[in-house]
């Protein structure tokens, strides 16, 4: 269930880090969508990882780090560096993140002056560790130093850092690791019921490369049009991506397919913002998409698979075709406002 609950959280967040970032509601939603309906982000909803929590807290704290260089209360600050100490403290690769928000944070305090500076390290650096310890606090109560702590940290990071033997798929998969997720199809199955004879379910864990190949190019547009127009928030976004996947992609030890949670709602708010702007900009021409793609379909078919016989183990099961019709008056009318539209565009010009 706090999966559950955290998985639907990331996907508010998406959305009001993408309504605070572009000010528009179409990116939001967008964006929003995408990671509600990424196959990925679904089946770490319902499974026992802390992946969910670990992101959650990463973008909780990317939006009160936002909300505090745009209102400047100390409160917003304070409230990132906990969060991003907190998701630390579940996953390591957002102290990657917690990094470039200390960064950052600097920059545009710079000409704050000492004091101006002095306080976002306290905030951003400070606080983070503090909110990293507190995880330990019930292991340091059992008589522990923090010497001790300081020790099991370093032996931990040893650990992860250990350079791991290649397996199977390292020698003879091509872009088997971090550097395939957004080109090639990739994920794990997985049953369970079959030692006891029961009904054996079948699970799957995948990634979605047909909408993950357009990370790349999103987060690169969105950095370029950061620069162009000095958007320190933007580029924020747009390094967090790129550092945690190149972390992922050079990193000496086998990184598996869930570690790829981290990055993806950052690409998704990067691919909301060129919707968003292709959108605004040659909007008559996709509503003219939509209507073609109305009166070519029809609508939109789906299937369900219903139980018709159940007798003791056996179970029989039809699949039944169904469709949600789109009037072809409706997509008409999409295509020739779309087509009127484009017209008008075409004599402004």
């Amino acid at each position: 269930m706090r999966q559950v609950l955290f998985g639907a959280a990331v996907v508010l967040l998406v959305f009001l880090l993408a309504r605070r970032l572009f000010r528009a509601p179409f990116p939001a939603i967008m964006a929003a969508s995408l990671v509600a309906l990424d196959p990925l982000a679904l089946s770490f909803s319902r499974a026992a990882s802390e992946d969910p929590l670990a992101v959650a807290f990463m973008l909780a704290a990317l939006l009160f780090w936002l909300r505090g260089q745009e209102h400047g209360r100390q409160s917003d600050w304070l409230l990132a560096g906990a969060l991003i100490g907190t998701a630390s403290a579940l996953r390591w690769y957002a102290l990657l993140v917690a990094a470039l928000m200390l960064l950052f944070a600097l920059w545009v305090s710079r000409k704050q002056g000492v004091a101006g500076l002095g306080r976002r390290v306290i905030f951003l650096a400070v606080v983070p560790f503090g909110a990293y310890l507190v995880w330990y606090l019930p292991w340091i109560a059992r008589g522990y130093s923090l010497g001790d702590w300081f020790a099991l940290q370093f032996d931990a990071l040893q650990l992860q850092s250990a350079g791991a033997f290649p397996t199977f798929a390292d020698v003879f998969a091509p872009l088997a690791g971090a550097e395939g997720w957004f080109v090639r199809w990739m994920g794990i199955a997985h049953g369970a019921g079959a030692a006891t004879g029961s009904t054996v379910a079948v699970g799957a864990i995948m990634n979605d490369p047909v909408v993950w190949a357009l990370f790349v190019p999103a987060v690169a547009y969105l950095l370029w049009t950061a620069i162009r127009a000095r958007r320190v928030d933007h580029a924020l976004i747009a390094s967090a991506f790129l550092v945690l996947y190149g972390f992922f992609v050079t990193a000496q030890r086998d990184i598996f397919l869930y570690s790829a949670l981290s990055v993806a709602p950052l690409g998704f708010l990067a691919l909301g913002f060129a919707a968003g702007r292709i959108f605004k900009q040659r909007s008559p021409l996709v509503l003219a998409a939509l209507g073609v793609i109305a009166l070519v379909y029809g609508g939109i078919a789906y299937s369900k698979d219903r139980t018709v016989l159940e007798i003791g183990s056996l179970e029989v099961t039809t699949s039944e075709h169904r469709s949600f019709p789109v009037p072809a008056v409706v997509g008409a009318a999409v295509l020739i406002g779309g087509v009127a539209l484009l017209v008008v565009d075409k004599r402004r010009g």
